[in-house]
This record gives structure tokens, sequence and C-alpha cells, in this order.
């Protein structure tokens, strides 16, 4: 679903600037957040068709995040990456789907896609 609205949630700068480079190569438009703080201030103001978020961030988690759209916006799709082992606790939170770190270009977009499909 090229053109689709993508809010990527990662508090690492170059992971970000990687996903959402590859995003964008993909056909998505992309906006970029730091931390849950700077993304619940995107959704109040912005409307996106999928939020991309890792799991281990400064502060507020990123499985605080999918919890809290799932209440919030339930049609909203939440993909959650970590180098970690979250991957129950991301499903069990709202994830559509879970991303391990280290991975290619091509699975998040490939990721990406099939959610919202």
């Amino acid at each position: 679903m090229t053109g689709a609205r993508i809010l990527v949630v990662d508090d690492d700068r170059l992971t970000r600037a990687v996903v959402v480079r590859s995003l964008e190569e993909g056909g998505f438009i992309c906006v970029a957040a730091e931390d849950v703080v700077d993304a619940a201030m995107w959704l109040e103001r912005e409307r996106f068709d999928l939020v991309l978020t890792d799991v281990d961030m400064p502060g507020i988690s990123g499985l605080a995040l999918a919890c809290a759209i799932r209440c919030w916006r339930p049609a909203l799709p939440v993909l959650v990456m970590s180098g970690g082992a979250h991957e129950c606790e991301a499903l069990r939170r709202g994830a559509r789907a879970f991303l391990q770190k280290p991975f290619s270009p091509a699975t998040v977009v490939e990721n990406v896609t099939a959610a919202l499909r």
C-alpha cells in the first residue's frame, strides 16, 4: 500500500534513519519520532496508517505505546521491533507483528506491506 503514512519510533538515530529510508524507498510516507512522548504528539496531530516502534527506549517503552494504541485507536496496526526477546509480550500487547533486530531493509518493507493488507 504505497503512499501509506508510517510513524517510525526508535531512540537510535541510525536505526530510525535506516528504517525511514527503507520505507520511503518502498513508497511509504514516514514521520520519525525518537521516543514515545514524541510519538504521542504526532499521533494526536496527524493520521497514520501504521506505527512501527522499537521496544527498549528511555522512559516509556514501545510495548506501552502498542498497548495504548490498541486501547486508543484499535484499528491502527502496530509493528514492534527489538533486538531482545519481546515477541510474545509485543503480540500480547496488541502488536500486529514483531521484527527481530537486526533485519534487512527488505524485511521492514515486506512486514509493513503485509500489515497494511
